[in-house]
């Protein structure tokens, strides 16, 4: 059998069909390897333009949460100016009241008035 074979590979027919064989699978392993060498390019091109794609997402992302914390900060310091305002309305109130009682203490029982002035000026200005 092996014999066989040797003389078959030897003679020109056997050569040149050896050789034929040969050249056709580097032919196609070639094709291969350049098939692979493209993808793995290719994958590398592509990934490289999605993280840049992706970059400019957060920092997009993270531009719209700067102008929202900035809001947020900024109606944060108006409602403790607010409570701070109130605070100092409820304080005046609260000193009117003890004068008005003071007052009504003080005061006869026929000249009494049902809200003092001053009392009604505080309640106005409240929002």
């Amino acid at each position: 059998m092996f014999a066989a074979a040797f003389a078959f590979a030897t003679s020109r027919i056997g050569a040149l069909l050896i050789g034929t064989v040969l050249a056709v699978a580097v032919f196609f392993g070639w094709g291969e390897y350049q098939y692979r060498a493209g993808k793995a390019a290719g994958a590398l091109s592509e990934r490289l333009v999605w993280e840049e794609a992706r970059r400019k997402l957060i920092a997009a992302h993270e531009a719209r949460m700067a102008v929202s914390e900035a809001a947020i900060a900024k109606a944060e310091q108006q409602y403790i100016a607010y409570q701070a305002e109130s605070a100092i309305r409820l304080n005046g109130l609260e000193t009117t009241i003890a004068e008005m009682e003071a007052d009504l203490a003080n005061a006869a029982p026929a000249c009494r008035a049902v809200m003092p002035s001053r009392l009604s000026r505080e309640l106005n200005r409240i929002r």
